[in-house]
């Protein structure tokens, strides 16, 4: 677990490092306040290299056009969008197919609005499918 100390997780943490000695690439992105916090965490990703993807249905803003005007305005210079549907089906398809894809590891940071109990939540069920499956 890494704690944020600010709005954006890459200062003041060692997130960089972690994922760096990870390898990881890619970048999928939920949470609240879509254009303060994860689109800070988008740019400096961005920045650094990394694929992004918010989950734009897994993000919330004080306003819905302040929402609305990072998804369309910001994000296409940055990354792509997907919605938490997205992200479940590519989740059953790493279980399905991760002998082919020599896939060992899923590392994912969940954090999104609550709009229901964990135990309804599919994008729950899809990261709890995975680690039944030992990823």
């Amino acid at each position: 677990m890494i704690n944020k100390h600010g709005i954006d997780p890459f200062n003041s943490t060692h997130l960089a490092n972690v994922l760096r000695a990870r390898d990881v690439e890619t970048l999928v992105l939920l949470g609240v306040w879509t254009n303060y916090v994860v689109e800070a965490t988008a740019r400096t990703g961005a920045d650094s290299g990394y694929r992004i993807i918010v989950v734009t249905d897994g993000c919330a803003s004080d306003t819905e056009d302040h929402h609305q005007f990072f998804i369309t305005q910001i994000l296409p210079m940055l990354g792509t969008a997907a919605t938490a549907s997205d992200v479940i089906a590519a989740l059953d398809y790493l279980v399905a197919h991760r002998q082919q894809l020599g896939v060992d590891v899923i590392n994912l940071s969940l954090g999104h609005p609550i709009t229901e109990p964990a135990g309804d939540d599919p994008l729950v069920h899809a990261v709890e499918r995975a680690a039944r499956a030992g990823i």
